[in-house]
């Protein structure tokens, strides 16, 4: 019988933050599962790789595991693969750092078992032709791909009978197609059918196949039977059939199967993540002809501006890492600098990672999880802090106006000892970063709620029922602050919304409580949310259409573009941005529907001596006949999505509303957002009375455990009635002070 090699694998990344109860479910679920079970059966080979971030936890928190897979690795029965330290797109990064990721991989391999690795494993299967020459360079001479890849250079799955070889500018790289059949069969279909299928394979000669598990999803789709169970008789069947059944490490399987083929692939991303970058509506489109175009990694950053505002984020951070390399150079390396920038390279390896630059939905919530988000805003400002110290720019105050996101359009960049701030004019003058640089946190981590395809599809597939319209008369309104349910929403000075049925967490497709809160759970945004936005808003504006986003917007300001007018520092201790649009306000008057021109003048005052910035408006009416509105300042803040008893919205006179709960409060001056997790105070004030709507951003999300509602933080309204007559003016003022 014809002999056939196997490259049995397995990778798992646990992301940054993740919860003490998650990782042990990791661990218990998928980990230590596959540990007991190679100890148990001796006789496979298999290779592994684990994230920077994973190792990091084993070791603190297992040790009797992270001895026993020493063990095993100095048994020669485990092989450890390399690649990006911490699961970043390699491709999508300066070489510089892409090299650092690796560097980093292979320098804890080395500490943690004393051996270097011969091959990578890349994040999500995401192909750049860039990366023999990273890989090659850094001493890796192999990495795995899915067998589909392979058909962008016309090459079909059945074609590959073992690795080939890729190059970039002479540095080379064996490429081991992963079988895509073999891996929907597990762990599905019973290991003696598994075998079967190998050893039909092995007929067809093929010479070796490969296949790398997802411990993670392994343990989520064996939850009701355990994992070690498949587990062991997998390795049993292996080892009964070892005499034409042969597990190799690839470097083995390089020295028996090598291919001369030499194939060249453009950049490529696994087409069923890929659908998630594009829109909905084009999906759907393309699905009509039953294909939808491949699309790089990169879409993502295109369909989420959050994404890619975090990506190019990186990307400047690196730049100045590199500008504190080439200072310290030139001026020497002492113990204190060598420290120093070891930590601002893994802090920046830690922001690089590509978990908050995508979603798939059943595998990964991503850009959706504001925990990892904030890991990585968290990472960043630690990195740009230190640099700042070692290059002396940390004191003073000062902005830099480019396009920093890579849009095409100009932001403004602020500086100051206390603050880090985003200033997006041609994006509605919006405020989208306020980072703290002594917490380290970025209090505006928030994020769109966006239509994704599976909202359609669980709808459009019958699995619930149609979505049903709730008004507020069908919804309790209990608020424990002294009011009755009775009162409406029009004339009552505090009214929360007891949203207890549709709080956030997993949910089960059979969970009755679907058919009620499916409606509730798909809200979708109009646009990308950030902070002070400007609103003109109906007079028929309630809580229940501004939470479902389905609010009358009177004006054009919301997403409109603001002109600079300057952007400059004022002194030691200010920087100012001042800003103005014209634009039309629709009003309804004795002809009808007009709309009225008026002019908004916005500055934001950042202080360099605290954690404030105060936004100064100047609303003219720059025609003949009234304007009556009311005008809208929408401030979304979002830290890392945990709710509970120690965060909570205080109110002026110190009542206390839970961050689940919304509602509307008038005559109203100053709320706070306190996290007492973090010490944390974010204080909204205004010194003219508003009305405040508040309610929280919650996403619907298909992610790794099934669908979640996701809370990503609060959504804070400030309204004002403006009645303005002809050339006339009114000014407002709203600020934003974080305290620790």
């Amino acid at each position: 019988m014809n002999e056939i090699g196997l490259i049995l694998g397995f990778h798992l990344h646990v992301p940054p933050g993740v919860t003490s109860d998650r990782w042990d479910w990791f661990h218990a679920a998928a980990l230590q599962p596959l540990l007991e079970s190679l100890w148990d059966k001796p006789g496979p080979r298999v290779s592994l790789h684990l994230t920077g971030t994973t190792w990091e936890l084993l070791a603190a928190r297992e040790p009797s595991t992270l001895q026993a897979l020493q063990s095993l690795v100095a048994g020669k029965q485990v092989e450890l693969l390399g690649g990006a330290w911490s699961s970043a797109f390699l491709g999508g990064m300066p070489e510089r750092d892409a090299m650092t990721q690796v560097q980093l991989a292979a320098r804890q391999l080395k500490g943690l078992f004393d051996v270097m690795p011969r091959g990578a494993w890349l994040s999500q299967g995401a192909w750049d032709p860039v990366l023999p020459r990273i890989l090659f360079r850094e001493g890796l001479g192999h990495t795995f791909l899915p067998d589909d890849a392979f058909m962008a250079a016309g090459i079909l799955p059945q074609e590959l009978r073992g690795p080939v070889l890729t190059e970039r500018e002479g540095c080379t790289l064996a490429l081991f197609p992963l079988d895509g059949l073999m891996d929907s069969l597990i762990p599905r279909c019973p290991v003696p059918d598994l075998i079967v299928y190998l050893r039909r394979r092995a007929q067809l000669e093929f010479g070796v196949t490969s296949w790398f598990g997802d411990l993670a999803q392994l343990g989520e789709k064996t939850h009701e039977t355990g994992l070690r169970p498949w587990m062991n008789s997998l390795l049993e069947n292996l080892t009964e059939n070892e005499h034409w059944l042969r597990t190799l490490f690839p470097t083995q399987a390089l020295q028996r199967y090598q291919e001369r083929r030499v194939v060249y692939l453009p950049s490529w991303f696994p087409p069923s993540l890929s659908e998630c970058a594009l829109p909905p509506g084009a999906v759907a489109q393309f699905s009509k002809i039953q294909t939808v175009p491949p699309a790089g990694w990169e879409a993502f950053l295109a369909r989420y501006s959050e994404a890619n505002r975090l990506h190019k984020a990186v990307l400047r951070v690196s730049r100045e890492v590199q500008g504190m390399r080439i200072h310290l150079r030139k001026t020497g390396l002492d113990d204190q600098n060598r420290q120093s920038l070891e930590r601002v390279t893994e802090a920046l390896a830690r922001a690089g990672s590509a978990d908050g630059l995508w979603h798939s939905p059943g595998r990964w919530a991503g850009v959706y999880d504001p925990a990892i988000r904030q890991a990585a805003w968290g990472a960043l400002l630690e990195a740009e802090k230190t640099c700042n110290q070692v290059l002396g720019t940390h004191q003073g105050v000062r902005c830099e106006r480019g396009d920093h996101n890579g849009d095409g359009r100009e932001e403004v960049l602020v500086h100051t000892p206390h603050c880090l701030a985003m200033v997006e004019p041609e994006a509605g003058g919006v405020l989208s970063e306020f980072s703290i640089w002594r917490q380290p946190v970025n209090v505006l981590n928030a994020i769109t709620r966006r239509q994704e395809l599976y909202h359609d599809r669980l709808v459009r597939d019958s699995l619930l029922p149609a979505l049903v319209e709730k008004g507020l008369e069908g919804m309790k309104a209990d608020t424990g602050l002294g009011m009755s349910p009775e009162d409406e929403e029009e004339t009552a000075s505090i009214m929360v919304v007891d949203d207890d049925e549709y709080e956030s967490g997993r949910w089960d497709l059979g969970d009755p409580r679907w058919e009620a809160t499916l409606g509730d759970r798909l809200q979708h945004d109009r646009g990308t949310r950030a902070s002070f936005m400007d609103h003109f808003l109906g007079s028929e504006t309630t809580l229940e259409n501004l939470w479902r986003g389905q609010h009358s917007e009177e004006g054009d300001f919301v997403y409109g573009s603001y002109n600079v007018l300057k952007a400059e520092t004022v002194g030691p201790d200010l920087v100012d941005v001042h800003m103005a649009r014209e634009g039309l306000v629709r009003q309804v008057g004795a002809k009808g529907v007009e709309d009225r021109l008026v002019q908004v003048n916005k500055q934001y005052r950042f202080h360099g001596t605290q954690s404030r910035v105060d936004v100064r408006y100047e609303i003219s009416n720059r025609y003949h006949s009234p304007v009556h509105s009311t005008f809208g300042v929408e401030v979304n803040l979002g830290l890392d999505g945990r709710v509970g008893d120690l965060i909570a919205l205080e109110l002026e006179d110190g009542r206390s509303v839970p961050v689940t709960k919304r509602g509307k409060v008038d005559g109203i001056q100053k709320v706070v957002l306190v996290d007492q997790t973090r010490g944390l105070r974010i204080v909204l004030l205004t010194r003219r009375m508003a009305t405040l709507w508040f309610y929280p951003v919650e996403c619907f999300v298909a992610g790794s455990g099934g669908l979640e509602t996701v809370y990503q933080g609060q959504c804070l309204l400030f309204g004002w009635p403006v009645s303005l007559w002809g050339e006339e003016r009114v000014r407002l003022d709203l600020a934003l002070e974080v305290q620790i």
